[in-house]
């Protein structure tokens, strides 16, 4: 057996992830099976493997919300470096703050072209906020599920939940400050907002507080605890990905590979 199982491990192809932990786990269990079964076994793993390499898992959306303050740009951006996941970059009409680059925070936009845009329909989602509009870019963004990617949108409570109307299997987490008080002193502490823009961001921090029940993770971003953080959200995104729903094409790969095994058994009795 133990020869046996060397020679099919030669046979097989890379597989990596949740498929190649499947796949040797029944390549194990198989060892177990009389040896005149045994025979069957290097086609049909190799007829499996090829399946799983055919085979492209659904994208995973992550939509991203938080207060303004509560530091989601930076988890973000930690998460797409740490763990490679793909980071929507959203159009706005707000001027860029100091060491903002177009098309790596966001696209900055005049108003007249991002009206332009809602009207040849390129945005998932669009949303105005503290006399500024935001929006998502659809392209890259149905583009990165279809190749199977883990997508986060960063975006406001508002353009979160159209997100969710659209996209039913999207995972909505919310970000918040540890307090009010630091978040409020995160705000200052930009250097880049009047005090009247810093009371409109509170207010609205009061507003979309109303919406948080309507989010399914919330995550708080301690003081100088980032990756503590950023590790939670990738354990929840991870855990995601494992639902059923999201595996159907694997799952049905594992039906075809035991249908075939079981015929070939049928047909040596």
């Amino acid at each position: 057996y133990r020869m046996q199982e060397t020679k099919e491990r030669q046979l097989m192809p890379p597989v990596d992830g949740v498929q190649g932990q499947c796949l040797l786990w029944k390549v194990t269990i198989l060892f177990y099976l009389p040896l005149r079964q045994i025979r069957y076994l290097p086609d049909a793993i190799i007829n499996a493997v090829m399946r799983m390499r055919k085979m492209k898992d659904k994208g995973t959306l992550v939509v991203i919300s938080g207060f303004s303050g509560a530091g989601k740009g930076t988890v973000s951006k930690a998460l797409v470096e740490k763990f490679g996941y793909s980071l929507s970059v959203s159009a706005t009409t707000r001027q860029p703050r100091e060491g903002e680059q177009d098309g790596r925070e966001y696209y900055f936009k005049s108003e007249d072209d991002f009206l332009r845009l809602i009207d040849y329909n390129g945005f998932i989602e669009y949303a105005q906020y503290v006399d500024h509009y935001y929006g998502t870019p659809r392209k890259f963004v149905e583009d990165e599920l279809e190749a199977g990617h883990v997508v986060i949108l960063e975006i406001e409570v508002q353009g979160a939940m159209k997100i969710k109307e659209q996209y039913p299997d999207a995972i909505l987490l919310f970000i918040t400050a540890p307090s009010i008080e630091v978040l409020k002193n995160r705000l200052i502490g930009r250097g880049t907002e009047t005090a009247e823009v810093v009371e409109k961001r509170m207010r609205r921090a009061a507003e979309e507080a109303e919406s948080i029940e309507q989010y399914e993770f919330i995550v708080s971003n301690e003081e100088g605890k980032l990756e503590d953080c950023m590790n939670t959200i990738h354990s929840i995104i991870e855990s995601e990905s494992c639902r059923i729903t999201k595996r159907q094409e694997f799952v049905a790969s594992l039906r075809e590979g035991l249908e075939e095994y079981k015929e070939n058994i049928d047909k040596d009795k």
